[in-house]
């Protein structure tokens, strides 16, 4: 599941701000250089699309500065030392506590919701069925005609980043999404 690769990819991110990789330019923004070390990282994600590894990324970065998790120390971004006590006890609890700050962003905290619509994507779904399903959470995503299948960008962010999660699985045909399907994890989370 891919849920274990974010987990995984969020600890390469912190030993990447541990070994001091992580630059920032002057106006607070990560450097070009740190970015792309960071998405050249994440080869599952960019089986999708190229830009899947950078919404991956920004999710983590999103969840890193929001729980604090990064400070500045001169030009670069580096681990606190709260994250650092974090992954040394609790790092079990991790895709938990990633998942829980997701749901107060996307969700406002509201489980019951998410749980419903994540309960209509327990069989297979086509993925513009999907996109209607879930177009209400983002509104600026593009609305597609049925039975199409469709490239990463078209999809609602939450769809996105539910896959990113790890809580919903993509059937791929000629390289863009047909249709999706809660995953085991996703099944057990609701």
């Amino acid at each position: 599941s891919f849920q274990n690769l974010l987990d995984w990819h969020v600890c390469l991110v912190l030993s990447y701000a541990m070994r001091k990789e992580l630059k920032i330019n002057t106006n607070g923004t990560i450097h070009r250089r740190s970015y792309q070390i960071c998405v050249d990282a994440f080869l599952t994600s960019k089986q999708i699309s190229e830009r899947a590894a950078e919404n991956e990324l920004s999710l983590i970065f999103n969840f890193m500065i929001a729980n604090r998790w990064l400070e500045q120390e001169d030009s670069f971004l580096v681990p606190s030392e709260s994250t650092l006590e974090f992954i040394r006890k609790n790092g079990f609890r991790l895709h938990q506590d990633i998942v829980s700050w997701w749901l107060k962003e996307r969700f406002h905290g509201d489980r019951a919701h998410c749980a419903q619509l994540l309960s209509e994507l327990s069989q297979p779904k086509p993925i513009v069925d999907a996109c209607y399903l879930l177009w209400v959470m983002d509104p600026s995503s593009r609305l597609q005609d049925k039975n199409k299948d469709l490239p990463w960008d078209y999809l609602p962010r939450v769809l996105r980043e539910l896959w990113l999660l790890g809580l919903v699985n993509f059937q791929m045909e000629r390289g863009k999404i047909s249709a999706v399907a809660l995953s085991q994890s996703g099944s057990d989370w609701i």
